[in-house]
């Protein structure tokens, strides 16, 4: 039974999270020499360890830190977790969004002081991996 349950996972991870999952794939490759992979039995989810301190989700794939919290682990099990809800529409929901914020958020910080976990992508993804932001 588990091994049912384990390929009927793969078929819609692979069909209906086939954009993020094509991409998060090729950063796979791209970044293979930095990065320290390992599987997650649980979610069927391969976590990437690489140099970088931010973190990303990508259908089956999450990249975070070598040094990554628990919580920005579990931040980006909640991004993974919006994957799956979204399928092919993660990335314009999401994704794009959320690499904007990304972006604009040293310059919000410094006259809004408004929190990176405020935006609707992050305390989405907050509250599905079940992190507690103060």
């Amino acid at each position: 039974m588990n091994v049912i349950k384990k390929i009927i996972r793969a078929i819609i991870a692979w069909t209906w999270e086939l954009p993020q999952n094509l991409i998060g794939g090729a950063m796979s490759l791209i970044f293979r020499d930095k990065a320290k992979s390992t599987m997650n039995d649980n979610t069927e989810r391969v976590f990437h360890h690489w140099r970088y301190t931010s973190g990303l989700s990508l259908g089956i794939f999450r990249f975070v830190g070598y040094n990554a919290s628990s919580d920005t682990m579990n931040h980006e099990y909640g991004h993974s977790r919006q994957s799956l809800y979204l399928g092919p529409l993660y990335l314009i929901v999401i994704g794009l969004p959320s690499l904007i914020w990304c972006g604009l958020h040293t310059y919000t910080a410094l006259y809004w002081k408004i929190s990176y976990y405020w935006f609707y992508t992050e305390a989405w993804a907050d509250k599905l991996g079940k992190v507690k932001r103060n």
